[in-house]
């Protein structure tokens, strides 16, 4: 039996458990770490289902708390019907993606979205909680404090890096050095752990009907130091980050975003390196590489 057969066999069998009559739109939209489902319900409704490709990584019920938590803050999410570690189904939210709502709207005005995506953002961070870093089974985060956590995660990243030679060795010795060095000067204080998306980027924000904005994908959140979010966007755009805070730009530790920035970079050049996406990837490496300069 084929790989895609069986695999339609168990998307067959989970929907059944749950519905009476379904129907399979589209498979494995945008999912690194899920196989996706878009599909429909006999009275035309729309959800997504979401499969871990490996379940022993599975974040499923953090993603389920996260936009538990964000829905209770007044935050557009995704409405879920079921979470497992095996799998997730939720509202499918029809809109465009951030990133392509704004490059067909380019000529607009668009002064009130960006402060209504500030406003959002601001809710997200405004969420306490306990303990730093990942969130374990009880949604604690599993670190004494966001020093701890930042920087084992980001010699994690690093020594995949090197295992797989994917950056040169000065390189490594550079980041080295400037993970020691913000450890010494206190560049990773946090004292309140606060809900971080921790993948905040154009793709898990969804615009729908030109006006409403939806928050998706919270699986990967944390707890920790907002910055880091903020770090998140400002690299994968800063033109939009730019434009969401422009009237904040004086009260925003830049530097400890550009920080950041340079931590995020590890993840993400393993992340490329891991789907294949070779271009990316060596984009990725330039920018480390003018980063950490």
């Amino acid at each position: 039996m084929s790989k895609d057969l069986l695999s339609f066999k168990k998307v067959e069998s989970i929907l059944k458990k749950h519905f009476s009559r379904t129907c399979i739109i589209e498979k494995n939209i945008d999912g690194f770490k899920h196989d996706i489902y878009l599909f429909k319900t006999k009275d035309n409704k729309e959800y997504i289902l979401k499969i871990p490709k490996k379940i022993e990584k599975s974040k499923l019920p953090n993603e389920q708390y996260a936009l538990e938590i964000w829905n209770k803050h007044g935050i557009n999410v995704p409405k879920i019907k079921f979470c497992s570690k095996e799998y997730l189904i939720e509202d499918y939210i029809k809109g465009e993606r951030l990133d392509i709502f704004l490059k067909k709207n380019k000529s607009n005005n668009l002064d009130e979205m960006y402060e209504n995506l500030n406003n959002l953002i601001k809710k997200v961070h405004s969420i306490k909680g306990n303990g730093f870093g990942f969130l374990d089974e009880n949604h604690i985060g599993k670190f004494n404090s966001w020093e701890e956590f930042i920087i084992e995660d980001s010699i994690n990243n690093l020594n995949k890096l090197k295992e797989n030679n994917i950056i040169d060795t000065v390189t490594i010795d550079k980041i080295r050095v400037f993970l020691n060095n913000l450890k010494e000067n206190g560049s990773l204080d946090c004292d309140t752990p606060y809900l971080l998306h921790a993948d905040l980027n154009p793709k898990n924000i969804i615009i729908k009907d030109n006006k409403k904005i939806y928050l998706i994908d919270g699986g990967d959140c944390i707890y920790g130091d907002p910055n880091y979010d903020l770090a998140i966007l400002k690299n994968i755009s800063n033109e939009l980050f730019t434009n969401i805070f422009k009237s904040e730009q004086n009260k925003i530790n830049i530097k400890s975003l550009e920080n950041y920035e340079i931590l995020h970079q590890l993840w993400l050049i393993n992340l490329y390196h891991k789907e294949n996406l070779t271009i990316d990837k060596n984009n990725a490496i330039e920018k480390l590489n003018n980063l950490i300069k």
